[in-house]
């Protein structure tokens, strides 16, 4: 490492021995030039972690968005969320390199390198700075014409970066899949969907070749917040006009995660929000991609991004450049790709990728799937085996890869070659992005989730789990077990749907709970707890709630009586909807909903109507039961409730509610009927003076 004063200095000499350059230039024959990836020894300041007092933080931390520190912070400490590797490549360090002629063409941040094109004689003079710490041949001669020194990478722009609610999703949609039908199904996006969870307030980033999501039917309402080319650096990820239909990979991986077209096709995750980075290059095979790959997940990453889909990998490349070795840099460490993973997954990212297609000639899974922190992703077939092209793990190893394993056997997708085109592939890039959705739902129904419990939840619920090997990993996702793993972290919900009706307000969410000392009747949770609802009009700052007994499994419900006057909802007002435990206040859900007409847009994939709120009894459930039951019931006013169960000649049995003053909302009493015998009774609910009854059958 130098100090600034005595690189100054250097200066100097490097502007003589620059000048040096030009005169012998003239007296040799041209050089082949070739690509040079350079390692430089510092950022212009020591190493170390920096705080908001460091002089260096605002430059380190001036591309970073809120939302990555957030997700940082989830797995750092406060006081190391920043480091000099968020600082930029040190400008001196970087005009030094210009000046003696050498083009930069890609850089990193992260591990201080850039990528040159340039002539032997100068790459001798490049190993001799005092700043450069090595030098990677990489071999090419091709030259890429993109101007690199003149990007700006972009931030999230034009739409919100976490929810989207331009995209109003037709409430249920588990009988629209269409083409998609199958592999969600098989791998049960239908779990998450049912109850409301499709991927809300996660952001996605994807890494392909190209995407066409402005015009195809599938992925035109996908709610694309920020995108960037990082081969041509500029901000078109679609089409360039020299590499038509390099965009077809992408396109048909993006709508496995993000695609719907309701009753042709949708998408695991259709409810995320998406960053979108080209950075391979179909033109060829180079280690340029490598650091293209890394230049887009630091971008990603700096957006605040939850998770990444890698449908690509990277083993052998063009002569004359050296390709991969499974001994000597498929470590899960060493490749520039994987090192890349490694990193970002460090600051809370979960990555995804793609096993590869290359058994029959590499054999393994490669970079940078093979990254000890990736989530590799191997392919089945329609019968739920290894599909034979899918890339296995090396025997060898003390890692174990693929990690999972999902359908990329005749998965439909959109295709390029029309707008409204929807056809069969098959790959790890069709398994990945199934997985991708997984995650994505996971990370919705538990934003605190961090990468490392991810991989563990997917690592337990899926298919091998008691039997890992190196052909499926884990084995077969699964996402109603996933989600029942996530449940015993926390209670989680899907998203709410709201209905303002006469006034009122009516909220109902799907509540999915993992205790342990809970009574379970026909898979009907029927222990309660107390949760909150808060209503919020962010153009008033007007709020209001509800708290009322919910079931651990199953849908809860509220009932606000005058909550849309007291709140004085307008159509086009923004409500934020808030649901935390009533006790410690430990939030659950956040979402916002957009009211239109008085109503609010049933934006939620709940397959459950909300219920036009009326005093009323609901149902008991189960029933008929053996054990236990629970009877729900609605106020739609505060009134003095009684709650009797009576047999079918009309003696009294037991009482569960006494003259008990109750609050508007929808409740939940418990019935444990001991020695009560078998046979037919009616439950009774007297609200003031009304008086509602319903039979019930108790077996044994």
């Amino acid at each position: 490492m130098i100090s600034c004063i005595g690189y100054r200095r250097f200066l100097f000499s490097l502007a003589s021995l620059a000048t040096t350059l030009l005169l012998l230039s003239s007296s040799v024959s041209a050089q082949e030039q070739q690509f040079y990836r350079l390692w430089l020894t510092d950022k212009g300041t020591p190493e170390r972690t920096l705080l908001p007092s460091d002089p260096w933080y605002d430059l380190a931390t001036e591309h970073l968005s809120e939302r990555a520190l957030r997700r940082r912070a989830k797995v750092l400490p406060q006081d190391s969320l920043i480091s000099t590797r968020d600082l930029p490549i040190f400008s001196e360090y970087r005009q030094a390199i210009l000046d003696l002629g050498a083009e930069i063409r890609q850089s990193s941040r992260w591990f201080n390198t850039l990528m040159v094109y340039t002539d032997s004689l100068t790459h001798e003079t490049l190993k001799s700075l005092p700043f450069v710490d090595s030098v990677s041949s990489m071999g090419s001669s091709k030259k890429i014409e993109a101007p690199f020194e003149k990007r700006t990478l972009p931030r999230v722009v034009g739409r919100s970066e976490t929810t989207a609610i331009d995209f109003q999703a037709g409430g249920c949609i588990t009988a629209q899949y269409g083409f998609a039908d199958r592999h969600n199904r098989e791998v049960r996006f239908d779990a998450a969907h049912s109850v409301g969870i499709a991927g809300e307030g996660v952001l996605i980033g994807i890494l392909d070749a190209g995407f066409d999501w402005r015009s195809h039917e599938v992925l035109k309402n996908a709610h694309v917040v920020a995108e960037y080319d990082f081969v041509n650096n500029d901000s078109n990820t679609f089409d360039e006009p020299d590499q038509a239909t390099s965009e077809a990979h992408g396109t048909y991986v993006m709508s496995l995660i993000a695609g719907y077209l309701p009753g042709d096709f949708i998408g695991g995750a259709p409810r995320s929000s998406f960053a979108l980075a080209k950075t391979e290059d179909v033109s060829s095979e180079r280690h340029i991609e490598e650091d293209n790959f890394v230049a887009g997940l630091e971008w990603l990453e700096s957006l605040g991004v939850d998770v990444t889909n890698t449908s690509l990998g990277y083993t052998t490349f063009d002569p004359p450049e050296t390709s991969h070795s499974l001994e000597s840099d498929l470590d899960g460490k060493t490749a520039f790709g994987s090192r890349g993973v490694n990193y970002v997954t460090r600051l809370g990212m979960v990555c995804v990728v793609s096993a590869g297609n290359d058994f029959t000639t590499f054999r393994y899974v490669g970079v940078p799937g093979e990254a000890d922190s990736a989530i590799a992703v191997a392919a089945l077939d329609t019968a739920g085996q290894i599909a034979p092209f899918s890339s296995r793990g090396s025997s060898m190893s003390t890692r174990l890869k693929p990690d999972i394993a999902a359908p990329g056997t005749i998965i439909y997708g959109a295709q390029s070659s029309a707008p409204n085109a929807i056809a069969p592939s098959r790959g790890t890039s069709s398994a990945a992005p199934i997985v991708t959705s997984l995650v994505a739902l996971l990370i919705s129904s538990n934003p605190d989730l961090r990468p490392w419990e991810v991989r563990q939840i997917l690592y337990e619920s899926s298919g091998s789990a008691e039997h890992p090997d190196t052909a499926v990993g884990y084995g077969m996702v699964n996402t109603d077990r996933a989600l029942s793993g996530l449940s015993g972290l926390r209670t989680i919900t899907g998203e709410p749907k709201l209905l303002t009706h006469n006034g009122s307000i009516s909220v109902v969410v799907w509540i999915i709970s993992d205790e342990p000392d809970q009574v379970n009747v026909w898979n009907q949770h029927i222990t309660t707890h107390s949760l909150t609802v808060r209503v919020t009009n962010s153009r008033t700052g007007i709020s209001t709630s509800s708290e009322a007994p919910q079931p651990e499994l199953g849908l809860a419900r509220w009932l606000i009586p005058d909550g849309a006057v007291e709140l004085g909802i307008l159509p086009g007002d923004s409500l934020a909807v808030e649901i935390v435990e009533s006790e410690n206040s430990k939030p659950v859900r956040k979402t916002i909903l957009i009211a239109t007409d008085a109503l609010v847009l049933p934006v939620s994939t709940l397959c459950q109507d909300v219920p036009i709120p009326a005093t009323s009894l609901v149902t008991a459930r189960p029933n008929p039961f053996y054990d236990a039951t629970r009877i729900e019931f609605a106020l739609d006013r505060e009134a003095l409730i009684s709650l009797d169960i009576f047999s079918v000649l009309g003696e009294h049995v037991l009482t569960l509610v006494r003259d008990d003053m109750r609050s508007p909302g929808f409740y939940s009493e418990l019935l444990l009927p001991n020695n009560l015998p078998s046979g037919a009774y009616y439950y009774r609910l007297r609200v003031d003076d009304d008086v509602f009854y319903e039979k019930m059958i108790r077996l044994l």
